[in-house]
Order: C-alpha cells, then structure tokens, then sequence
C-alpha cells in the first residue's frame, strides 16, 4: 500500500501511455505531460495534477520491483516456510490501468497519507504545519521551489494498521507514511 485516502474532494480518471510504461505508484505526485497523459512529477514541478490512485506495472517501492509478473509481494502461508505470491488484481498482472487506460488522480484537495516520500523528507523529520513539494520521479519533500503540494497535519512515521481487536495501541504498522492535506 502507497495511498491511504482519509478524505478526498475530488477523483479524476485520466489516460496513461500504453506505449510508455508510466511506472506509476499510487502516491506519487503526478502531471500531465504534452501528450495529455499522466506521469510522475519532476523534481520542484510548478503545475502538478494531483495525487496517483493507481499503479501501475513497472512500478517501484524502495528500489524492488512491484510489477512485471502477476505477483506483487510473496508469503510465507505456513509453518514450513513455503511460499505464496500475491496480486493486487490477478487479472491486470498488477496494472491496475490495463482495464481502462486510465489512472485515478486525486486532486483539488483531500487529506492523505503516502510512503512515496524522498529520503530527504525522511532526514528533515518535518512537523505539522510544513510544506511539502515534489522531488524527482514524483515523490513528496520538504518545500523548496515550484508548487506547494501539500501540508503535513502528521509526522512521518509508523501508520498503525487499524486492525479492530488485534491492532492493541497501533502496536502493528502498515509502515512509514506522511499524513499530508493537499493544496492542488
């Protein structure tokens, strides 16, 4: 998971290059580029679209891979050790823009949570209440120059699961995420 929608204004669905992989994240700031179609944000970009609700298949976490094959993450399912792989959709091969040709893009406001954050953002440890702006390949940071993209309402830091009866004091984590309400 990349996105977690807390609040959304709105949701708009737009084209993604079937040629050009996109290499999308759902979590990543994203443009339009001179062909109307979606792609990650450049580092200080002046005139972002909005927030990816979609991935796409070449798309990346922390350097790994999550697409190319119709398993997103492996399991281990049992006490031997072995092995299951997953999928988000096994159907689209982890493309979930293969259907429709089309991304949702978040835009115009909404709070999110995302760990499509540059390392940059992690050292700064920001508080609540700084700007955010876009590094390179459409990852969140710390305001320097171009569009200010969000605010942080939250820290950067362990997400709790949310999971009723088993998550005691957010003691199980999705992982890293900046709560962040968007200013597109």
């Amino acid at each position: 998971m990349a996105l977690i929608e807390i609040q959304h204004v709105i949701a708009g669905d737009y084209p993604v290059n079937p040629s050009t992989n996109p290499s999308l994240l759902e979590g990543k700031v994203v443009k339009l580029d001179t062909g109307g179609y979606v792609v990650a944000a450049g580092a200080n970009e002046a005139y972002p679209l909005g927030i990816a609700g979609d991935s796409s298949t070449a798309a990346t976490k922390g350097g790994v891979s999550l697409g190319g094959t119709p398993y997103a993450n492996t399991l281990i399912i049992n006490g031997a050790g072995s092995k299951r792989g997953t999928s988000n959709r096994i159907s689209d091969f982890f493309d979930e823009t293969a259907a429709s040709g089309k991304i949702t893009v978040y835009q115009n406001g909404g709070i999110f949570a995302s760990d499509q954050v540059d390392s940059t953002l992690v050292v700064a440890a920001p508080t609540p209440g700084t700007a955010l702006g876009v590094a390179a390949n459409g990852l969140l940071k710390v305001y320097a120059s171009g569009a200010v993209v969000g605010i942080v309402t939250k820290a950067y830091g362990a997400e709790p699961s949310g999971v009723t009866g088993t998550d005691v004091n957010s003691s199980i984590s999705l992982g890293n995420y900046i709560e962040f309400k968007m200013s597109l």
